[in-house]
C-alpha cells in the first residue's frame, strides 16, 4: 500500500512533465484530471484497502504502457486509472 501514493504521484509526474503538443489534452485539463484521479484513487483504497495491491499492479501497467512525454499519453493513463476506480 505504500507504493500507491508513489504511483500517483508517477502519473502526476508524468502529466505536469509532458509537452503541449495535443490540442485535446491540455496541462490545465492534465492537471484536473491529475487531482481528481488522486482522491478517487483514495477513496477506492479507502473503502476496500485489499483491493490497493490489485490496483497498484495496474496503475504500473497503465504508466508503463502510456509511458511518454505528451499530454495525450498522460490523459490516456488518468483516464484508465479512473475507469477501474470509478467501477
Amino acid at each position: 500500500m505504500k507504493k500507491l501514493p508513489l504511483v500517483v504521484s508517477m502519473i502526476s509526474l508524468l502529466a505536469l512533465g509532458a509537452c503541449g503538443k495535443s490540442e485535446e489534452c491540455t496541462a490545465e485539463i492534465v492537471q484536473q484530471k491529475s487531482e481528481a484521479m488522486a482522491k478517487a484513487v483514495q477513496d477506492y483504497v479507502t473503502k476496500d484497502p485489499l483491493k490497493a495491491p490489485e490496483l497498484l499492479k495496474l496503475m504500473e501497467e497503465i504508466t508503463t504502457k502510456h509511458g511518454g512525454n505528451d499530454l495525450q499519453a498522460a490523459c490516456k493513463a488518468i483516464d484508465e486509472i479512473m475507469e477501474k476506480v470509478k467501477q
